[in-house]
């Protein structure tokens, strides 16, 4: 189960707008004036550049392999979105910098990416480019896997990530807004075989989500929107029809998710539940002027257990969505694990040629 804390900051976008816009690189290793020459000097701007990639690729599979908590789930992808960058960019410095692949190393790699671009082809829009071409230049294959890499983290990753980004938001303002407070809305009745339930606060609150969810009423918030992902400027960013229906359903949402903004669409999460709670508590009746209905034991418990119930299916679809976001991590890590694996093997070659 998890838990939650008792309050949630806006959503911001996974970078700052300086940092969408760049790409890290190694630094480039120039050689002196005149150490072309020298045995070695190519070798050892090839070195520079292997030993950055291969510390931002190992850097990456460790962060890959942690599971966040709830609360810590956001910092934990901003810092895996900025280390992906630096791998796509110690990728470019190998290509720009001439790395040679031995033959074996060089079928790794197409191998690996070969094996699993397939995979993610279907939401990535990408081809796969890499295997198959067997008279590639070993700096068109580094260029290649590099722009990949760069595409599964746009097209895929990025998506996952903010559809988790989203819902955790959307949970837990439920948490502040309803749970948090529950504990102040229920309190004893007159002869203790009674509960006084302030239901008007309680629909007004879920009312105030589903707006803010909808877009209802000039309440739109971004946050709440799972995908496209947001910038956090308004209005919403959105994208067409298809490609909003598409995602709903890799994501196992309903079509009500699937919401129109501005002429194009987006993907909201799912709000049966707290539907399903406004419709139990007005079907309820009996309310006084303040808004506070009166219930037998009973009648309370019922209502209690099926309002819990709704809560679980919230935190239902939250597991499921955290679940799909660390398969969607675990294709990539086969990519990376490759990379890795050749980087680590071209670092020994190059520290050999140096030493011999």
């Amino acid at each position: 189960m998890f838990s939650i804390s008792n309050t949630t900051p806006p959503r911001t976008s996974q970078l700052n707008p300086t940092e969408k816009s760049q790409t890290t690189v190694a630094p480039e290793v120039r050689p002196e004036a005149g150490s072309e020459k020298k045995e070695g000097g190519h070798h050892g701007m090839h070195l520079s550049a292997l030993q950055y990639a291969d510390s931002k690729v190992k850097q990456l599979l460790t962060l890959n392999g942690d599971r966040p908590t709830l609360e810590t789930m956001n910092e934990k992808i901003n810092e895996r979105v900025l280390t992906r960058q630096h791998v796509e960019g110690a990728l470019k410095s190998l290509a720009s910098s001439n790395v040679v692949l031995a033959e074996e190393q060089k079928q790794q790699l197409q191998q690996g990416f070969g094996d699993n671009l397939p995979k993610l082809s279907m939401l990535n829009g990408g081809g796969n480019a890499i295997s198959g071409r067997a008279m590639m230049s070993d700096a068109e294959l580094w260029e290649k896997i590099s722009d990949s890499i760069g595409n599964i983290n746009n097209s895929y990753l990025k998506m996952y990530e903010s559809v988790v980004e989203g819902y955790t938001y959307f949970y837990q303002k439920f948490s502040e807004k309803i749970l948090a407070k529950m504990g102040s809305w229920v309190q004893p009745g007159k002869d203790g075989n009674s509960v006084k339930l302030s239901a008007g606060e309680i629909m007004n609150t879920l009312w105030g989500i589903l707006n803010a969810c909808k877009g209802d009423k000039g309440t739109e918030d971004p946050s709440y929107v799972l995908l496209p992902p947001q910038s956090g400027g308004s209005p919403v960013e959105t994208f067409s029809k298809a490609e909003a229906d598409m995602w709903a359903a890799e994501l196992g949402l309903p079509s009500s998710c699937v919401q129109q903004r501005n002429g194009n669409y987006v993907v909201i999460p799912d709000l049966t539940p707290l539907e399903t709670m406004l419709t139990e508590l007005q079907n309820i009746g009996g309310y006084n002027g303040n808004g506070i209905l009166e219930l037998d034991n009973a009648k309370y418990q019922a209502w209690q257990a099926g309002f819990k119930s709704q809560e679980e299916n919230l935190k239902t679809t939250l597991q499921t969505l955290t679940q799909k976001y660390s398969n969607a991590n675990s294709l990539y890590d086969n990519l990376v694990k490759v990379l890795s694996s050749t980087i680590s093997s071209c670092l020994e070659t190059a520290k050999s040629f140096l030493q011999g």
